[in-house]
């Protein structure tokens, strides 16, 4: 097989794991301008599958734990408020896709001590640097 695409028949699923498994949904965390950032999340938010929460600052956690979870302004979210995101994400079975937004780059953030680590890492299995875009 030269090309790189594999076939479905060609995938094999682990002894006892069920091949109707759900779809990977992996957290993101998307960077830029308000305008960039909507656009992104507009395409992003339109193929999900169950409910889309917005989540922002004065909002209480989200109860369900279902389909995406948009966290806005990511950047903004205090050390306590971080603090409580990273117990939901760790609390319960089900796991909702996570969207964060910021529109400046989180990572100073932590090397500055005022973002968690573990909370970064976790949001940011893809980084969408929408800064870069014409």
């Amino acid at each position: 097989m030269t090309s790189s695409t594999v076939s479905a028949a060609s995938v094999s699923s682990p002894i006892g794991e069920h091949s109707g498994r759900r779809a990977w949904r992996p957290n993101m965390l998307l960077v830029g301008a308000l305008i960039d950032v909507d656009a992104a999340l507009s395409a992003l938010v339109s193929s999900a599958s169950g409910r889309v929460h917005n989540w922002t600052l004065d909002a209480p956690m989200p109860r369900d734990r279902s389909g995406v979870v948009i966290i806005r302004d990511v950047d903004r979210v205090t050390l306590t408020l971080q603090d409580a995101w990273v117990s939901w994400l760790s609390a319960g079975p089900d796991r909702p896709q996570i969207i964060a937004t910021s529109r400046a780059p989180v990572f100073p953030l932590v090397e500055g001590g005022v973002f968690r680590s573990e909370l970064y890492y976790r949001l940011n299995t893809f980084l969408l640097d929408l800064r870069a875009c014409p």
